[in-house]
């Protein structure tokens, strides 16, 4: 197994043909798994060319909309889709001639059909417990941030890696006043930002419950970035409890405003549940990666987690941001009051949270680590 989060963004192979195969993600968005998506073509187009498959509705350069499924398919009917993906996309993908393929592992075994058809290598994803068997044995490389999940016979397959965040586009020092005045903040407002999609296993009920044990403090406010469709549970909840006044939701907001956005923050959050992951059938550990979390410190802002283990094993408590137990209201308003009284401090770590993502937590490097493994990938197939 290797290990590497650093490389070298200028080192590209124009004649390096990549196929990216992610059909159950529909870009652009602003989900986590459209930034992946997003971003690792855009960072992989700085070394090869590429194409990508894609979920049906998405659009732009080198996109082919193709995935006829949204979310986890039918139990039995994953390998049909792909088998129908394929057809729909068998055109694209020879007129193409990819050298190498890269598949998310929620493709569900198109990657490694394509992989045999053509005879050429591919690396994929392993993301959680949902991944094709044909893809573990197809597959020359299994990236990952946890190896452990990747089953002990392909577990030599393993190479970890870490995502990370854009560090040209969040980057401290943005502008935020305009966005502000837009959303309703007041001057003397301590706003308190989430960005993302507002899944359950964001764990965002936590801070309703925040919020009514701050009743004595109504500048300390909430700014939720999102779609109103997938906020809209909570903004009922958030109206039952008569606490419109602390919540703005703004709605949707484009990819490349969220910076701006997110800069009217004073602190971020990310209050990740593994037990509301559990309960949503999406694995037995909580192992979705905190790209949120690489986003809001890549801004330099301070922010506030819970010790899920993809955070603890990567930031330090109370040097890079701050962690908290999970569903725990008490201890995360407790958290907030602490940045908030203590501002130099809660700069300080978030300037060192910032650096550690800089260094090690970023799309560039990345994509660098992964053109590497794709030309020795295809190195091999040409030595044969």
């Amino acid at each position: 197994m290797t290990s590497r989060t650093e490389g070298n963004p200028h080192t590209r192979t124009p004649d390096l043909r990549v196929l990216v195969v992610a059909t159950q993600i529909e870009v652009p968005g602003t989900g986590g798994g459209q930034t992946h998506v997003r971003e690792l073509i855009e960072h992989l187009g700085d070394h090869a060319q590429v194409l990508a498959l894609t979920r049906r509705g998405s659009y732009g350069p080198g996109i082919v909309s193709t995935g006829v499924w949204p979310g986890l398919p039918p139990r039995g009917t994953a390998h049909l889709l792909s088998a129908i993906n394929l057809l729909r996309s068998r055109t694209a993908v020879a007129s193409f001639a990819p050298h190498v393929i890269y598949e998310r592992g929620s493709s569900f075994g198109l990657g490694a059909m394509y992989s045999r058809l053509l005879k050429i290598p591919m690396l994929t994803m392993l993301l959680d417990e949902h991944i094709s068997p044909l893809s573990l044995r197809q597959a020359t490389h299994i990236i990952t941030t946890n190896p452990s999940l990747v089953p002990d016979r392909y577990r030599e397959k393993a190479v970890r890696v870490s995502w990370g965040a854009n560090t040209q586009r969040f980057r401290p020092g943005l502008d935020g006043s305009a966005a502000r005045a837009r959303f309703g903040l007041r001057p003397n407002d301590y706003v308190v930002g989430y960005c993302g999609t507002f899944q359950r296993w964001h764990g965002l009920e936590v801070l309703l419950d925040v919020a009514q044990l701050t009743v004595d403090d109504p500048s300390l406010r909430f700014l939720l970035i999102g779609e109103h469709r997938r906020a809209a549970p909570l903004m009922r909840e958030v109206k039952a409890r008569g606490l419109e006044a602390r919540f703005v939701f703004t709605d949707r907001v484009a990819y490349e405003d969220v910076p701006a956005a997110l800069a009217t923050a004073d602190v971020c959050v990310a209050p990740f549940s593994s037990r509301l992951h559990r309960g949503a059938g999406l694995g037995t550990t909580y192992t979705l990666d905190p790209l949120k979390v690489f986003e809001y410190l890549a801004l330099e802002k301070p922010v506030v987690t819970t010790a899920v283990h993809s955070v603890s094993e990567l930031f330090e408590d109370g040097v890079h941001l701050r962690m908290v137990p999970e569903d725990d209201a008490p201890a995360l308003a407790s958290a907030l009051r602490r940045l908030r009284s203590d501002p130099e401090g809660s700069l300080r770590m978030a300037g060192e949270g910032a650096a550690r993502v800089r260094a090690q937590h970023t799309w560039r490097a990345h994509a660098a680590h992964l053109a590497q493994l794709f030309a020795s990938m295809r190195a091999r197939v040409v030595a044969t």
